[in-house]
């Protein structure tokens, strides 16, 4: 116990000495996000070294646990072997540095679908845990089992959820609230405890210099934490400390049928469904509500709605509910913005 308040204790002044350092990181890196006047509308030049934050405290988690205490292991719940830790930190490598590379060279859709692809599954080849080989849902009473669809299907909800978080880093605060929001849950139940606590701490320094638009989260910021979230929730549900599927995808709901959307009006429109525009779901609420602190409440309070009412009713009810509130919110403020 007294080697974790030490570890709070290191974790909040490096946490802190990156917000006093937050000008000299952004010249090492020298990575940009430039306004286009277009699909950028943010004024000044603004340095991607979210991500940065964000593996910085994954970087310090792996090392307390490889050098510091083996029992520390102990407070990640479902990490067991050295294995393991090593195919999380390899993988949350690779990934930032994809999201780096994109962030610097802006690489095609296709090309970075192709990149996720290949990590992911060389994570699951590495740590064959994470493979989801059935799935489980309270209104069914029957387990579905993937067979040999498993490793595709896994590798398939890994993208999913990356390019539906992805999407939400298009206004200030947005992404980091609701990644704050989801690894507090998981502090509370107990879920991936330690790392839970990094990633809150790495997601509150960059919420705050993202506040003072000094950063933003970038592709290595997206990719990183939208891992880490699927990896922890896969890891729960395979040991069936979350029982249900409908369960999880409460949580990821609202990103999801964004998600959904966007991909279905684009090939409507003959549009690659993975190239960034301005339809996303918290640009046509942001066109209606200017004030961004009271625009991102709103989508934070939308985005939690279906799991507020799973508390009183059934996952199923629940996400049906709000799937019909989204289209319905879709519907109006589209046709206010007309």
């Amino acid at each position: 116990m007294n080697n974790f308040f030490v570890i709070i204790f290191i974790l909040g002044l490096v946490n802190f000495v990156v917000i006093l350092s937050s000008n000299k990181i952004a010249k090492i890196i020298n990575i940009n996000d430039f306004p286009d006047n277009n699909r950028k509308l943010h004024k000044e030049i603004v340095p991607l070294i979210g991500g940065v934050i964000v593996f910085l405290n994954i970087t310090l988690l792996f090392l307390i646990q490889i050098f510091l205490n083996d029992k520390l292991i102990l407070l990640n719940e479902n990490i067991f072997t050295y294995r393991e830790i090593y195919s999380f930190f390899i993988t949350s490598f690779l990934l930032f540095i994809l999201g780096i590379y994109d962030d610097k060279y802006n690489i095609s859709p296709n090309q970075k679908l192709l990149l996720l692809s290949f990590i992911v599954y060389l994570s699951l080849t590495i740590d064959p845990s994470l493979v989801l080989v059935e799935m489980r849902l309270s209104f069914y009473g029957e387990i579905i089992l993937f067979k040999n669809a498993d490793m595709i299907i896994t590798i398939i909800c890994f993208l999913l959820f990356m390019n539906a978080y992805n999407m939400m880093d298009g206004i200030d605060l947005l992404a980091g609230l609701y990644a704050i929001i989801i690894f507090s849950y998981f502090i509370v139940n107990g879920i991936f405890f330690l790392t839970s606590i990094f990633m809150l701490f790495s997601l509150i320094t960059f919420s705050y210099l993202n506040f003072n638009q000094k950063t933003f989260l970038g592709d290595s910021g997206t990719i990183l934490v939208s891992y880490v979230i699927s990896y922890i929730f896969v890891k729960y549900y395979n040991n069936e400390t979350i029982l249900y599927a409908d369960s999880i995808i409460i949580i990821m709901l609202i990103p999801g049928l964004d998600l959904l959307r966007l991909a279905i009006e684009r090939l409507v429109n003959r549009r690659n469904p993975f190239k960034p525009d301005r339809s996303h779901f918290h640009h046509l609420m942001q066109s209606i509500i200017k004030n961004r602190i009271i625009c991102v409440s709103f989508i934070i309070l939308v985005c939690i709605i279906p799991f507020l009412i799973s508390i009183i009713s059934t996952n199923l009810l629940a996400i049906l509910i709000s799937s019909i509130f989204y289209v319905f919110l879709v519907y109006l403020l589209k046709s206010y913005a007309k």
